[in-house]
């Protein structure tokens, strides 16, 4: 058996079983619905070649939010991976799953790869593979079925990095280089950053300048660059934007937003704490006053060690010279996939690309060490090394056993099913919900998780009214076509996540199934309410969800 073969295996075995706890607790999350809605909608024939390209964010049926935010995402991959899954597996989520898991698995064997390449050493790449298989900033990627968006492009992307390395070998690896990264362009936007790492390999390897390049070189990038232009234009048709289908707050920030360079700061500094610890941070966090304050105080002692290893790095390849190209360029690779995500919303798999440069620097700074002329400077880099996967194996596959169940759809199904019988819920049925949860994911999604459980049957949910306290809740009907609430605080005014309604006292937001005037409002939030139906309308049910939790309650169902 070749060295590399064996290494490959090796790289498979580890990030399998980091990944296994996935399949133990696997279930579909609320974002994992609208994709499944639009497969199934597609595959009965419901949907054209635009739909299969472009995903949806809409918060358009919640009316405290601020109106025409809808995000497009411009994923035909994403999706088309997600139409084979519903083929094979239909509803069952740890086939999805195994699909996400695949698809780590394939950029670690990649990684490796690349690195045999750019480190010049099976060791060494083996050990940055190995660090990239096992970071716990791959867990969002692995236990978050959607996470396979940034996977997927990932996989490609290094595909087209390894085959451009060896094309001078065989001169059509070019053409499969410039086919891999369309296809990765395909999956997300950020796959863009793969020509100025060509660019930078080309400066790095072949101890060129810029000026004395020559035209082969950049004829090649002509040619990536020509890929990227007739991507934007297939982009600007389906979504009418050549990069971002809306600049929505907090999905990017611009330089115009207040506080701007203080979230670039905060992103760093977290971002760090992700890769170099392990750190776990919840999604869409966007507080950023609120992280440099913890900063100084819960992370502190993160801060320290984060410093010290750092530090620790900076030694080590002060004493090894020779490193200095590979570490230019791994420093290099890190930092041009890392823009993208500098203004975007906080999200670990938005390290996916980031980390394949974290990690070969890693494993070269571990190659160093062991090189140094100290005593037994070798054995104590490998017992080292093995601490550092170790801690982030374990750190890994707790993150993928926590975090792969997802208990908001199956708990809102179940208790929606028992609140309401296939008898009352007609075609064309409209259910309101009151004093519901006041969660983004399980909110916008709630539609589509609900409809997944009787497919065929059209039917739309609109949310009245969300607690995230869930305080003091009353409803009074108001004759026979209009609802009164009267409720502890909501929709607060200026909350920091997403474009939310300032709400004052007289205000009127006119929905497509309902209108809502504000009676009263405090410094909280909005207290009273009126919701008034239109007509004309379908069968009508209005649901109670309960202060614990526990039930739906049907107000009434009437027409």
């Amino acid at each position: 058996m070749s060295t590399a073969l064996r290494n490959v295996i090796l790289v498979f075995f580890i990030a399998f079983l980091c990944c296994y706890p996935v399949f133990g607790s696997v279930s579909f999350s609320p974002d994992d619905f609208r994709y499944v809605r639009q497969v199934e909608n597609l595959m009965s024939g419901g949907l054209n070649a635009h739909s299969i390209c472009v995903l949806n964010n809409s918060w358009s049926s919640l009316w405290w939010y601020q109106p025409n935010d809808d995000v497009l995402f411009f994923r035909p991959i994403v999706i088309i991976s997600y139409v084979f899954d519903y083929a094979l597996w239909g509803f069952n989520a740890r086939g999805y799953a195994l699909t996400t898991v695949a698809a780590h698995i394939l950029c670690s064997i990649l990684v490796y790869f690349l690195f045999v390449r750019l480190l010049g050493d099976e060791n060494i790449a083996l050990v940055g593979s190995l660090l990239f298989a096992v970071h716990p900033v791959h867990g969002e990627a692995i236990w978050y079925i959607p996470g396979r968006t940034d996977s997927l492009a990932a996989f490609f992307w290094l595909l087209a990095f390894v085959l451009y390395i060896k094309h001078r070998e065989r001169r059509w690896f070019f053409a499969l280089s410039l086919a891999a990264f369309f296809v990765s362009l395909l999956a997300k936007e950020n796959s863009a950053t793969l020509l100025p790492v060509l660019f930078a390999y080309d400066i790095v390897f072949s101890g060129q300048t810029k000026a004395s390049l020559g035209r082969p070189a950049w004829g090649r990038y002509a040619c990536y660059a020509a890929v990227f232009v007739f991507y934007c234009f297939l982009r600007f048709i389906a979504v009418g934007d050549f990069l971002f289908g809306g600049v929505v707050y907090p999905y990017f920030y611009t330089p115009s937003m207040p506080g701007f360079a203080l979230h670039l700061l905060a992103m760093v500094l977290l971002y760090l704490f992700n890769l170099v610890s392990g750190l776990h941070t919840v999604p869409f966090f966007t507080d950023d006053l609120r992280f440099m304050r913890v900063l100084l105080s819960d992370y502190a002692p993160h801060l320290f060690f984060m410093a010290l290893f750092l530090l620790c790095l900076a030694v080590v390849f002060r004493g090894v010279s020779a490193l200095s190209r590979r570490l230019v360029f791994m420093a290099a690779l890190g930092f041009i996939t890392y823009l993208p995500a500098s203004v975007m919303y906080m999200s670990e798999r938005f390290l996916y690309l980031p980390s394949v440069g974290f990690a070969g620097m890693l494993a070269l700074a571990f190659g160093a060490f062991g090189s140094l002329r100290i005593p037994h400077a070798n054995a104590v880099a490998k017992i080292l090394l093995a601490l550092l996967i170790l801690h982030y194996s374990v750190t890994l596959i707790d993150e993928n056993a926590v975090f792969s169940r997802h208990t908001c759809p199956e708990f809102m199904i179940s208790r929606f099913r028992l609140a309401v019988d296939d008898a009352a819920l007609q075609e064309g049925s409209n259910v309101f919900i009151l004093n519901y949860v006041d969660d983004y994911t399980c909110s916008v999604f709630l539609e589509d998780m609900l409809r997944s459980a009787y497919p065929g049957r059209v039917f739309s949910v609109r949310i009245l009214t969300a607690s995230r306290d869930r305080g003091g809740f009353s409803a009074s009907w108001i004759n026979g076509s209009a609802i009164e609430v009267v409720s502890e605080p909501l929709f607060r005014e200026n909350r920091p996540d997403f474009r939310s309604r300032s709400l004052a006292a007289g205000d009127v937001v006119e929905m497509d199934l309902f209108s809502v005037s504000v009676l009263e409002a405090s410094g909280g939030g909005v207290t009273r309410m009126l919701f008034t139906f239109r007509e004309p309308f379908g069968r009508r049910i209005l649901l109670v969800l309960g202060g614990d939790l526990s039930r739906f309650s049907m107000m009434s169902p009437w027409v």
